[in-house]
């Protein structure tokens, strides 16, 4: 828009001065004319074509009236460039061909004589802005060529990308598997044996042995969850178990329904705990493990740090969302401080920033909270 004021206005300024120079007269329908030549090239990106139907007639009348003008047709030059840039090849050609035909029968057409010199001067003009349309034209698809390959190699690089840390994950995958299953495996067996050892000389002792092969069987059941995400394999979007041992019952990841369970097995371990509030939600299973983790995570923090003290856990909903609330009084001289640099607390931020909520964690008057939010989008 601004390249046709520009050209409109210098054809303006030429009619303006030059016929006052020359004491003649220049009607208002001259201006129509120029602004008929030069401001159509506003859209000349858009429809180069059409601008020079727009064009090539208001340059012809105003080339036969004889009126003072530029040394050049610079509207006219300028929507011949754009149709060589931008037109189609048959367009472009045409536009060429009817501008070349044009200049001999404007300029023989006026009634001062023309020469020779001053037609070849206008066709040189003419096939100058042409050719130049012409090399714009191979530019512009050079530049177009470049950025589908850049996006190319962005989108092999993004998939050799994935590939790698598909088959990264799959390689920890592995190693966890080896090295935690096993393991665990192995507590448990060790733990049933002594348990049946232990049966009739010490009740007591079998019963505690019967809860760590509980946990244990439960520790790899979610060991096996959280594999089967790292490789992707089948049931690992549902919540679902899909590596379970054959004859093993397939559950689904722990959710909000499982915490009685939870707060349960850590009454078992000595810890005196109280729980209020909902433990059905219809949010989505990954908003319900986040959930359960950072209850995990706070009883286990209450386990180690405040061996004694009593735990409060409230689970309550409203419009907003689900929220939990651990709270218990550190004893004291406890060493603890909170400052969020273990990994366990940042894991509990981690689990609530996946499924949109946050954790405030607070230590004040010798209570311990930790305070999960999860939004009411997150429901299924």
């Amino acid at each position: 828009m601004l390249l046709a004021l520009v050209l409109f206005a210098l054809s303006a300024l030429v009619l303006r001065y030059q016929s006052a120079d020359c004491d003649c007269h220049v009607p208002a329908w001259a201006y129509v004319a120029a602004a008929g030549q030069t401001l159509p090239v506003a859209a000349r990106r858009r429809a180069p074509f059409a601008v020079n139907v727009v064009v090539a007639p208001s340059a012809f009348i105003y080339g036969l009236a004889a009126w003072p003008a530029p040394p050049a047709p610079l509207g006219a030059l300028t929507a011949i460039h754009a149709a060589a840039a931008y037109a189609r090849r048959w367009q472009a050609a045409l536009v060429l061909g009817v501008a070349v035909v044009m200049v001999p029968a404007v300029l023989l057409g006026r009634e001062a004589a023309t020469t020779f010199i001053e037609v070849a001067y206008t066709w040189l003009i003419i096939v100058v802005a042409w050719l130049l349309g012409v090399v714009s034209r191979y530019r512009l698809r050079a530049l177009k060529d470049a950025v589908t390959r850049q996006d190319s190699q962005h989108r092999l690089l993004k998939a050799e990308a994935g590939r790698a840390a598909a088959e990264e994950r799959a390689r920890i995958a592995r190693e966890m598997h080896d090295l935690l299953t096993h393991s665990v495996s192995g507590m448990v067996v060790l733990a049933e044996g002594g348990a049946a050892a232990s049966a009739d000389a010490h009740p007591s002792s079998s019963a505690i042995f019967d809860s760590i092969s509980l946990r244990g069987r439960r520790t790899l059941h979610e060991l096996r969850g959280m594999l089967a995400v790292l490789r992707h394999e089948d049931g690992a979007d549902t919540g679902s178990r899909p590596d379970a041992d054959a004859g093993e019952e397939r559950r689904p990841l722990p959710g909000l329904s499982d915490l009685p369970a939870l707060i349960e097995a850590v009454r078992e371990a000595g810890m005196e705990v109280t729980l209020s509030g909902v433990v059905e939600s219809h949010m989505s299973p990954a908003a319900q493990l986040a959930v359960y983790r950072v209850a995990q995570e706070s009883l286990t923090n209450a386990l180690k740090h405040a061996t004694g003290s009593p735990v409060k856990v409230l689970v309550a909903e409203d419009h907003s969302g689900v929220r939990l609330e651990v709270s218990n009084p550190l004893p004291s001289g406890s060493a603890f401080t909170g400052r969020g640099r273990g990994h366990g607390l940042r894991g509990m931020r981690e689990r609530a920033a996946s499924v949109g909520g946050r954790v405030h964690i607070d230590h004040t008057d010798d209570v311990w909270s930790v305070e999960l939010v999860v939004p009411q989008v997150q429901r299924g």
